[in-house]
């Protein structure tokens, strides 16, 4: 019976830490659903805030039928914090298409073959109807990418599905939204 409630006491003090697993379920996701028709349908009021959390958003990837992610990249995870977001997921670039080319292409290619595990750290701002996301990390399988690679990388594979993307430039905000506020956990859209 002391077995059980130090096993309980040491899960407790991990969660507390932050270590909990997300709490997805089909009922986030449909949450999240009807949260993000609200905001494309743009029926939001003026100056109308909707938060949407962690929870709600990893269960919208893994449970919505309707989310279409690009062939190859699945168990798709994201963290939320203080203008901060992290992006974990299973990744096979040789099947995600490519606008990239050329030996360099390639060869890159060539040696980020298969199925890798990716992580991506990305500072977001947002105002006036405009984000900045600054690219702060980018690990490959635990490996660090950067420089030339880590460009080659945004160009083929990040600019075709969103081609408005350009680092270092602010994107227009979609559907009448004025901010996008990430917090820890959670992200508070807020309508013009």
């Amino acid at each position: 019976m002391i077995e059980i409630f130090k096993l309980a006491a040491f899960a407790s003090l991990l969660a507390a830490a932050g270590f909990s697993a997300p709490a997805m379920s089909p009922e986030a996701a449909r949450s999240a659903r009807n949260k993000l028709d609200r905001i494309t349908s743009e029926k939001l009021e003026k100056g109308e805030s909707v938060i949407l959390t962690q929870d709600e958003f990893n269960s919208f990837l893994r449970y919505d039928s309707k989310l279409d992610l690009p062939k190859g990249v699945h168990d798709l995870e994201v963290r939320l914090d203080n203008d901060r977001g992290e992006i974990r997921a299973r990744v096979d670039l040789s099947m995600m298409q490519s606008s990239g080319g050329g030996a360099a292409g390639f060869l890159v290619q060539m040696l980020l073959s298969g199925e890798r595990d990716v992580r991506a750290i990305c500072r977001y701002t947002s105002e006036q109807g405009k984000a900045l996301i600054d690219v702060e990390l980018v690990e490959i399988d635990g490996r660090r990418i950067s420089g030339s690679i880590l460009g080659w990388l945004i160009s083929s594979y990040v600019v075709p599905k969103i081609p408005e993307f350009e680092p270092d430039r602010p994107l227009p905000l979609p559907h009448n939204l004025r901010e996008i506020r990430l917090e820890p956990g959670r992200a508070v859209l807020t309508s013009y």
